[in-house]
């Protein structure tokens, strides 16, 4: 690493990241703490090189060394933490130089694809988030405060990274409306940061709603495969869940019929004559665009027109057989929705008003 030769400091991260990949567990690798803490000095000043092949190789390193019991657990969030801020900064480096095009020449004349540091990058926080995890789960009488203040403050900084790096590349793609083999295990890792920091992803649910996430996912769902479109669900529910929270704060569990609906859309295209079908395929299927329209509206994502919103209401109203049956939160949907089809109503408006389908209903709100 002294003398720079960007080659040879490639290979051997390479090959450092394949031994303490393939070490069987409960072989010891390292003679003592204080080999393993010279191991992790070594791949700090690796993920600080500006190399982008170098960068790579030290990232895949430094997910194993994270996530197998090479450290005593009470130093763990302090190393993942340390990494974390260095990986955090160089990824940031890296994708200025990298993102234009997609592409660009390194110093050795190869080119280096944005996606695969991001997917290790990935994978480290995914990991490190499941260090933190483990470490929640140890006792009190176990960890000291000071302890316990690491594993807040590297949960905080993993909601931060996913935060500047993962939400703007699951916002484009779902804009682009493709399915690139990265997405699976960005997922994944939002899906393990939502479960494991609570509430702390509450910012990050607002953006993608704001942003037409929500309403992109379907359309994703229709290309991608099976085992991504569990991803895709999975994450939906998790930012409805903390949409949720807001209106509901005494529920915090997602209803059957939302998880059943979110798991059935699927869309052509993001044009809404494509959800009048669902409308009519299940009532939870029904339900579930509902609630996807009405946050949409709520955070200023009005992407339907006054008119198709109509539509899809008049749809809605035409296949219910019993609107009195129909659960509060649906209701709430509706009756908001409804207003805003009106285009004089406010989300807050307190004043009754009657809307008249057409179609023998009339919805009082």
């Amino acid at each position: 690493m002294d003398v720079k030769n960007y080659r040879l400091m490639e290979k051997g991260f390479c090959l450092l990241a394949n031994i303490l990949h393939r070490q069987p567990p409960g072989i010891p690798l390292f003679v003592n703490v204080m080999s393993v803490r010279q191991c992790v000095h070594l791949v700090r000043q690796a993920l600080a090189q500006s190399h982008p092949a170098v960068f790579l190789q030290a990232l895949t390193a430094a997910r194993p060394l994270v996530s197998k019991q090479y450290l005593p657990w009470v130093y763990r969030c302090e190393v993942v933490e340390d990494l974390l801020k260095v990986a955090c900064c160089q990824m940031t480096d890296l994708h200025t130089s990298l993102c234009h095009g997609r592409h660009t020449q390194t110093q050795m004349g190869r080119q280096v694809d944005w996606q695969y540091p991001l997917v290790a990058f990935t994978d480290l926080i995914t990991v490190c988030c499941r260090v933190c995890g483990e470490s929640v789960l140890r006792s009190s009488s176990e960890m000291e405060e000071r302890q316990w203040m690491n594993v807040e403050g590297t949960l905080s900084l993993l909601v931060s990274a996913a935060e500047r790096h993962l939400a703007p590349y699951i916002q484009s793609v779902f804009e682009s409306e493709e399915c690139p083999p990265a997405l699976k295990t960005v997922l994944t890792c939002m899906n393990e940061l939502y479960s494991q920091t609570g509430r702390g992803m509450t910012q990050m649910s607002l953006m993608f709603t704001q942003s037409g996430v929500i309403i992109q996912a379907p359309v994703v769902k229709y290309r991608a495969a099976e085992d991504v479109c569990d991803g895709i669900d999975k994450f939906l529910e998790n930012v409805y869940r903390d949409l949720l929270e807001d209106i509901t704060p005494r529920n915090p569990a997602l209803p059957s019929w939302l998880v059943s609906g979110v798991a059935t859309i699927k869309l052509q295209s993001g044009d809404p004559c494509h959800l009048l079908p669902v409308m009519e395929q299940s009532e939870d299927a029904a339900w579930a665009v509902l609630m996807m329209l009405y946050f949409s509206y709520l955070h200023s994502h009005s992407w339907v027109e006054c008119c198709d919103l109509q539509s899809l209401l008049q749809c809605f109203l035409a296949n219910s057989r019993d609107l009195s049956g129909l659960p509060p939160l649906v209701i709430r949907c509706l009756a908001f929705l409804v207003a805003c089809s009106s285009g004089d109503a406010v989300a807050n408006t307190p004043q009754p008003f009657q809307y008249h389908t057409g179609m023998q209903h009339t919805v009082v709100i």
